[in-house]
C-alpha cells in the first residue's frame, strides 16, 4: 500500500486540527475505506471539538486528541447532529472530559443519552464561543442538512467552516460503483479534496440524493445561492466535512458541487449494487 500524504492529527489552520479515521471494510469484496473526521479547535483559553465519531474508533480519536491537547481539557463538545458518526462517540467523550460542555441543538439527546442530560447545553445558530486569543467558533443555520437539528460551524480568525455531511464525493473507480457512501481505495486516505485523482460525479450525485433528501425537490439554484451567500458573510479558506475531504480552494470547487447538486436533482438515484461492511461502523445498510 502507498504511503499516505499524510496522517492524522494535521493542522489545517493554525490551532484548526483534522481528526479521525477511516473506516476500513469490504465492498462487493473489494477492500475499501470510508472517510470520518472530527475537527478540533484550540484557543488560547478553550478548546472544541466538532463531532465525536463511532464508538469503535474512540481508541484513535482519543490518542489524538492526547497528542494535541496534552495536559489540557476539552472544554467544548459540538455534536453537530444525532447520527451516529457525529454524535456516538458522546459517553467516551464526557467520560474522559467529566467538565465538558455538549453545545448544539440537543434538545433530545436526554433520550438518548439520559446520563448526560446535565451536562447538555441547547444552543441557536449565530452563537458565538469564544476560545481565546481570537478564536470564536461561531454556530451556523446549515444550507444543506439531513436532519432537523443538523447545524454547522465557523472558526471566525481561521476561516474555517464546518459543513458535517456536505460536500462529500467518492473516487472514480469500477470496483466501488453503485456504494451509497463516499469509498476510497486504501492508500488515498487523508488527502485534501484538490490531491483527489477524480470524482465520480453520477455515484457524487447519488450520494447528494441520499444525504439531503429535501435537495432532490429544490433547484440547485436556490441551494448554490445560498450557500454562496453565506461565504459571503463567511469567508472559508478551508471547508471542513466529516465524510469528505478538506477543501482548501472553496471558490473553485463550488461549481462543481452545484453540478453535482443539479445532477441529483434532474434524475433518479442510481440502483445500489453493493453494502459496504464496515470495522468500525455500519456505514452500508442493506436495502431492498
Amino acid at each position: 500500500m502507498a504511503d499516505l500524504l499524510r496522517k492524522l492529527p494535521f493542522e489545517l489552520k493554525p490551532g484548526v486540527f483534522w481528526l479521525g479515521i477511516c473506516t476500513r471494510g469490504i465492498y462487493n469484496g473489494v477492500s475499501a475505506h470510508g472517510e470520518n473526521h472530527q475537527y478540533l479547535i484550540v484557543g488560547t483559553e478553550k478548546t472544541l471539538l466538532v463531532d465525536t465519531g463511532f464508538p469503535r474508533m474512540w481508541p484513535e480519536l482519543s490518542g489524538q486528541l492526547d497528542s494535541v491537547l496534552g495536559d489540557r481539557p476539552l472544554d467544548y463538545i459540538f455534536p453537530s447532529h444525532q447520527e451516529l458518526p457525529h454524535s456516538a462517540a458522546l459517553i467516551h467523550l464526557a467520560a474522559k472530559y467529566p467538565n465538558a460542555k455538549i453545545i448544539g441543538d440537543v434538545r433530545d439527546y436526554h433520550l438518548y443519552y439520559p446520563q448526560l442530560n446535565g451536562r447538555l447545553t441547547q444552543v441557536a445558530p449565530d452563537t458565538e464561543i469564544d476560545l481565546g486569543g481570537g478564536y470564536r467558533f461561531k454556530v451556523l443555520l446549515p444550507v444543506m442538512k439531513d436532519l432537523p437539528t443538523t447545524l454547522w460551524g465557523y472558526e471566525m480568525s481561521q476561516h474555517v467552516l464546518f459543513v458535517v455531511d456536505a460536500f462529500q464525493v467518492p473516487h472514480p473507480d469500477p470496483d466501488l460503483a453503485g456504494s451509497e457512501d463516499p469509498l476510497h481505495k486504501p492508500g488515498q486516505c487523508n488527502m485534501f479534496f484538490e490531491e483527489l485523482p477524480g470524482v465520480d460525479v453520477e455515484l457524487a450525485a447519488q450520494i447528494f440524493r441520499l444525504v439531503f433528501f429535501e435537495n432532490r425537490y429544490v433547484d440547485p439554484a436556490v441551494t448554490y445561492a445560498k450557500f454562496e451567500k453565506l461565504l459571503e458573510t463567511h469567508p472559508a479558506d478551508v471547508i471542513a466535512s466529516t465524510h469528505g475531504f478538506p477543501i482548501r480552494d472553496p471558490l473553485k470547487a463550488v461549481p462543481f458541487f452545484r453540478a453535482i447538486n443539479g445532477v441529483a436533482a434532474a434524475g433518479n438515484a442510481l440502483p445500489v449494487i453493493g453494502v459496504y461492511k464496515a470495522e468500525h461502523a455500519p456505514l452500508g445498510r442493506d436495502r431492498k
